[in-house]
């Protein structure tokens, strides 16, 4: 691990991530920890947290700068110096919300000494945990093939050694700390350890610091992943508080499920997909690894395409893999049945207005509210916009036996639709739709079928 004394050597210390590299975890540790952090040599300023221990750490500063409130970025980070420096620390903040700000942080700091701290994740890994936040926090409802088809045709900075090499270039790279983050090196060493280990602290002081170990942030499982995918369909953006609730019964429902219900999500994308990213991300890995990383374990990012491909064929050949949505959700939302009537209710709603919504309905299936009951006003639009047709000015007699062909066939008049389809077929003759229908009303006379 690098050893570096920040407290003699550097008057702040920032970790910046990278995004989805357990900085949640982090930063739940470092809060428990403030005390044991102070009796070593660090100030880390107090902040909250949600319901599942997720803070963002000092998050306002970088939310400051992305708003481009310099002034109030400047104020907060001045008043921190200056109560680090009261009680003879070194200053320590941790914000994800920094990683792609290394040049406002360079003017906001430029006559300190700075140290930078961050991970460096396998980026396949990384897009799907990216995935699991955006579809658990910021109502995204595309596939993950979806997504990575859009990261595939973007710049996909926050996947390459872009930002990493713009902290390196502003603050020097004697100055910046790139760990990997990497599940092989944590079975053995936490990556609260590995952090403390940044920070220069030998492993005999640990003993001061309180390790929980309690999973921060994690993803969902599959199941939760999909269904609240299917529930963003009928969220808005004014949701934020009901987004809340269902966000903590999933976490819940998450944290308590077994294991095989995980995904890497290499099974959820194509080969070609799969092919094209581990290609695009080829060189950033190569060069992040041999000339930004501070240490790494033996192999780290090396054999990633192995590993995919073995996930994805465990993934696909496993047959108790995938977990029923309508049992996620009666587990998820068992003890939350206020929840559960608005959900059904907006569900409901949401038909209304769109009645062939293939993502409305399976949600009516899993909320187990009854499709059918529907068929009557479903047949009453549809009705209605088969009589749109025949009167309109723009349809001639062909479109009007068609349209009236498609009624019988729905009241199960066989024969005489088949005698409004044969005569829209003599006035239409090469009418795709309507040579097609005349096929099927044939075959089904000729099977019986009415």
């Amino acid at each position: 691990m690098p050893a570096c004394q920040c407290t003699d050597n550097y008057d702040i210390v920032l970790h910046v991530g990278a995004p989805k590299t357990g900085s949640s975890a982090i930063q739940l540790f470092l809060l428990d920890n403030r005390h044991a952090l102070e009796k070593n040599g660090f100030y880390y300023p107090d902040h909250g947290k949600d319901a599942n221990g997720v803070s963002g750490g000092q998050s306002f500063l970088g939310r400051a700068l992305l708003d481009g409130n310099f002034n109030d970025a400047e104020k907060y980070l001045k008043q921190s110096i200056e109560k680090a420096r009261n009680l003879d620390k070194c200053l320590l903040i941790s914000a994800e919300s920094l990683y792609s700000q290394s040049q406002e942080i360079c003017n906001l700091v430029a006559s300190k000494r700075v140290k930078i701290v961050l991970f460096y994740r396998e980026p396949l890994e990384s897009m799907y945990s990216s995935y699991n936040q955006i579809v658990k926090r910021h109502l995204y409802n595309g596939t993950f093939q979806e997504y990575c088809e859009s990261i595939l045709v973007g710049k996909a900075t926050e996947f390459t050694y872009s930002e990493i090499n713009n902290w390196s270039e502003r603050f020097g790279k004697e100055n910046v700390c790139v760990l990997g983050y990497d599940d092989s090196v944590f079975k053995d060493k936490s990556i609260e350890k590995v952090f403390l280990a940044a920070l220069g602290l030998a492993s005999s002081n640990f003993e001061d610091f309180e390790f929980i170990g309690k999973r921060v942030n994690s993803g969902y499982t599959r199941s939760a992943l999909e269904l609240k995918r299917l529930l963003n369909t009928v969220l808005t953006s004014d949701d934020s508080d009901l987004d809340k609730t269902i966000d903590v019964c999933l976490q819940e429902y998450s944290d308590k499920n077994p294991v095989n219900d995980r995904s890497s999500g290499i099974s959820e994308i194509t080969s070609k997909t799969r092919l094209g990213l581990v290609e695009k991300f080829r060189e950033s890995k190569n060069y992040i690894r041999n000339n930004l990383m501070t240490t790494h374990a033996e192999g780290f990012l090396q054999s990633s395409s192995e590993k995919f491909m073995r996930d994805q064929e465990n993934e696909t050949l496993n047959p108790g893999y995938r977990v029923s949505l309508a049992f996620a959700a009666a587990s998820a939302f068992n003890k939350n049945t206020e929840l559960v009537s608005l959900l059904r209710a907006r569900i409901e709603n949401n038909l209304e207005n769109n009645p062939r919504s293939f993502r409305l309905l399976f949600l009516a299936h899993i909320f187990g509210i009854d499709v059918f009951e529907r068929k009557e006003s479903l047949k009453k639009v549809e009705l209605k916009t088969r009589v749109d047709i025949m009167v309109s000015e723009k349809s001639g007699l062909p479109d009007v036996l068609r349209e009236a062909a498609v009624i019988l066939e729905q009241m199960n008049e066989i024969d005489m639709a088949l005698k409004l389809i044969d005569r829209a077929a003599l006035l239409r003759p090469e009418g795709p739709y309507i040579r097609k229908m005349q096929d099927r009303l044939k075959l089904s006379i000729e099977r019986g079928d009415n």
